[in-house]
C-alpha cells in the first residue's frame, strides 16, 4: 500500500490509499472517530476504476499525521489480536 499526502497540514490531512479498496480507510475512520483531538474525520469515496479512496482528517491543534500514526497503530493491534483469535 501507498499513500499518497494530498493535503499535509499540521492539523489537517488529506491521505490516499493507492492500490487499495475503501476496507481500511473505512476501520481508520471509526478508529479516528473516537479519538478526542479529532475534530473532523471521513473517507470519500470516488469512482472506483480511478479514484484511490482518500481519508480526510482534521485535529484539534494537534498533529494529524502523529493521531493518523496512533490510529494506524491501534488498527493494527486490532486486526493481529482478530487474527490469531480466528487462528485458535
Amino acid at each position: 500500500m501507498k499513500l499518497n499526502y494530498v493535503v499535509d497540514e499540521k492539523n489537517h490531512i488529506e491521505v490516499q490509499f493507492i492500490g487499495e479498496d475503501y476496507s481500511i480507510p473505512a476501520i481508520l475512520k471509526d478508529i479516528l472517530a473516537d479519538m478526542k483531538d479529532v475534530e473532523f474525520v471521513t473517507y470519500i469515496v470516488g469512482h472506483p476504476s480511478r479514484d484511490p479512496p482518500k481519508l480526510v482528517l482534521k485535529t484539534n491543534k494537534k498533529d494529524a499525521k502523529e493521531i493518523f500514526k496512533k490510529a494506524l497503530a491501534t488498527a493494527i493491534q486490532t486486526l493481529e489480536g482478530m487474527k490469531n483469535a480466528f487462528s485458535k
